[in-house]
């Protein structure tokens, strides 16, 4: 396949993959808890998402530029427009840092398969978040890590759970034995967190009573029920699998960055989440996506280490 033809395909499936996942965004539904019109005109009187606003201000730009309609729903599903957009592109090029070019193809109906059993109600937040990740993944594996720390505080407006990512670049930079790198990454982005939410309470006070969730997390059956915790279960598994299979053929940044940020979630979600909710894995397929197509990557150009071939006993000489 030639190079030309290959990028019209990509170019094709990076669209159709958006379209597929726009179009399942707009069966879900507005929630009563977070609803889309509170968030942009009175975040301060939403618990917790009113924190999370980043594509809301990308919604309000959309408003006050009077694009389409000025209707809360329509500047809302422009925001979402470009969260997926952005999501799409730095997966696909997180892929082709790690993986190779010629997977790069396959990456965005990968992750339109993974984003679509995640959908059910309406949030600015959700779509953008393996974006940010994978945006972060590329910047660790340039070196280019002043950028880092500022994708992380954008990122941080979007969903305080990109935070993880701190963790990876330090522990990465560790690794390398770059002890000034890693103390200089943590330092810096434990006080840009904490600075972003003091100041982000300052402005809009918000009740924190709503956070902790872990007691109901302690009998999720009773509480939830077992048919959506199968369901979230079920939509948690394909991510998994692809970390699974990827795992010992993926870029090292890769191997070290999905644990961590798989037992993040876990932890967060523990106390402050619901498991009856599987978008609360999202950051996980930024990891899932390379890490799988790394290994298809490598068994496609044959270069996966053969197995030895067992001695021809036929051939051995006899003293």
């Amino acid at each position: 396949m030639g190079f030309r033809q290959r990028r019209t395909i990509t170019g094709i499936l990076f669209l159709g993959s958006v379209l597929a996942v726009f179009l399942r965004l707009r069966q879900c539904f507005d929630p009563e808890w977070g609803p889309i019109a509170g968030l942009m005109f009175h975040p301060g009187a939403v618990p917790v998402f009113g924190h999370r606003l980043l594509f809301v201000g990308v919604a309000w730009i959309f408003r006050l530029a009077g694009i389409v309609s000025t209707d809360a729903r329509y500047c809302y599903y422009l925001s979402q427009i470009v969260a997926l957009l952005w999501s799409f592109f730095m997966v696909g090029w997180l892929v082709r840092e790690t993986a190779g070019e010629e997977m790069e193809y396959a990456a965005y109906p990968l992750l339109a398969l993974l984003l679509l059993p995640t959908l059910d109600y309406f949030t600015y937040y959700d779509l953008a978040i393996p974006g940010f990740y994978a945006a972060c993944l590329v910047l660790l594996l340039k070196g280019r890590h002043g950028l880092f720390l500022g994708i992380l505080t954008l990122g941080m407006l979007n969903h305080e759970n990109l935070i993880l990512m701190a963790g990876v670049g330090v522990l990465s930079a560790f690794r390398n034995r770059n002890y000034p790198l890693s103390t200089l990454l943590a330092g810096a982005s434990l006080g840009i967190y904490a600075a972003e939410r003091q100041v982000l309470q300052k402005l809009l006070p918000l009740a924190w009573t709503h956070m902790w969730n872990w007691p109901e997390n302690v009998h999720p059956i009773d509480t939830y029920g077992l048919i959506p915790l199968c369901a979230a279960a079920l939509a948690l598994l394909l991510p998994l699998a692809c970390m699974v299979v990827g795992f010992r053929y993926s870029h090292p940044l890769l191997k070290i960055g999905a644990p961590v940020v798989l037992l993040g979630l876990t932890v967060a979600g523990a106390l402050f989440g619901q498991w009856n909710e599987s978008r609360m894995f999202d950051p996980l397929f930024a990891f899932s996506v390379p890490m799988l197509l790394s290994v298809i990557g490598k068994t496609t150009a044959g270069s996966l280490q053969p197995r030895e071939p067992a001695p021809d006993s036929t051939c051995t000489l006899v003293a």
